[in-house]
């Protein structure tokens, strides 16, 4: 798992929703906001992040630059994706709310920061 599954499991899981609805929002299938938060497949494009923010980023309180920001890291080469993780996660207030939330251990953030 990645930043962006976390932030995609963390508006799965507080607003109870399913992966369908989610992927019907999106205008994806339910297998690839699977992918997302296992970390299987890559952050989609900004237009569909752009849509997760639209339909969620009022109730979860978050912007599509915030969402965009945590796909980009996630895209980046290694060496880059590890420093830019932290960076993200020591700045970021939906990383705070997302770990919170989701009574993340620092292991776990630990390894979506690496991953």
């Amino acid at each position: 798992m990645n930043l962006f599954g976390l932030s995609v499991l963390w508006i799965k899981n507080s607003l109870g929703l399913t992966l369908e609805v989610i992927a019907g929002k999106c205008g994806t299938h339910k297998g690839y906001v699977s992918g997302w938060i296992h970390g299987s497949v890559n952050p989609p494009s900004p237009s569909v992040i752009k849509r997760i923010a639209k339909a969620y980023g009022p109730k979860m309180r978050f912007t599509y630059e915030e969402l965009l920001e945590i796909s980009w890291v996630c895209k980046a080469p290694k060496d880059i994706r590890t420093r830019e993780c932290r960076r993200v996660v020591n700045g970021s207030e939906m990383i705070r709310r997302i770990v919170r939330d989701l009574s993340i251990t620092s292991d776990v953030l630990g390894r979506a920061v690496s991953s």
